[in-house]
């Protein structure tokens, strides 16, 4: 009986289940969510501990105010106090004081260990506008300041105050030859011009050439024909003189050929 011959190829092994790889895997698992849960507990517990070191507890200015309301400013500083002064943001904190009516620039220096060193530059008041507003320096209207003011008055169309403040000013720096303060200026809605002096004398000029008719008012008034304390208005609106209405008269006297 012939024997049955088995064959003689390899056997193949068989493969073990990777148990060490997935349970590395598992490990690595486990521990990245115990570190999320941890890092979320953490969060939850301390997310009402505000981390303020060198906390800002006080603030000094370095001159007093003479226009801006001083309570206005509080308002804002009051709102810095207790935060840290490491990360207290000037940029935003200088902005918001150059927001205020009348600071016109704004410089707040950090000084260890919890004081802000605050520097205020304030807008220069001019004249007041249309009877509720001051002009500043560059003619715009801001909101009456807190201080007791003494300035000239001037009225004009909402949208031409900084042209009636630059006329103003001309027309103060005309009178002063004559030592005389302009008290009101008034630019009507058509362009004609008006001046009232402090003495109550009141000045018409017209739409056109109102800083050399101005100047004719002042030679005239050099001339003091009538005597300053009896005119009671000078109108100007004349090609080559004025006209001058006296306190006590009822009619105009015309002076001729008055060169600006």
């Amino acid at each position: 009986m012939t024997a049955t011959k088995r064959s003689k190829g390899a056997t193949k092994r068989r493969q073990p289940l990777p148990v060490r790889k997935w349970a590395g895997y598992f490990v690595k698992f486990v521990g990245v969510a115990a570190g999320i849960m941890a890092l979320w507990v953490v969060t939850v517990l301390i997310s009402d501990v505000q981390w303020r070191p060198l906390a800002v507890t006080q603030y000094a200015l370095t001159s007093p105010l003479v226009y801006q309301e001083e309570t206005q400013l509080d308002d804002v500083l009051q709102g810095y106090m207790g935060k840290s002064l490491f990360f207290l943001d000037l940029l935003e904190l200088n902005a918001r004081l150059e927001a205020l009516p009348w600071v016109r620039q704004s410089s707040v220096l950090k000084t260890w260990p919890g004081k802000l060193t605050v520097t205020l530059t304030e807008h220069e008041p001019v004249a007041f506008w249309n009877g509720e507003d001051v002009l500043n320096s560059e003619g715009i209207p801001l909101s009456r300041p807190m201080a007791e003011l003494k300035l000239a008055s001037l009225q004009g169309p909402e949208n031409q105050s900084a042209y009636v403040m630059e006329n103003y000013l001309q027309f103060a720096k005309i009178f002063r030859e004559q030592n005389v303060i302009v008290e009101k200026v008034a630019m009507r809605s058509r362009g004609s011009w008006s001046i009232t002096l402090r003495s109550g004398i009141e000045i018409f000029l017209g739409e056109k050439e109102v800083l050399e008719r101005s100047r004719r008012v002042v030679k005239f008034m050099n001339s003091n024909v009538f005597g300053l304390d009896n005119i009671k208005y000078i109108d100007a609106r004349y090609p080559n003189g004025v006209a001058v209405k006296l306190q006590d008269e009822n009619s105009l006297e015309v002076k001729n050929d008055i060169a600006a």
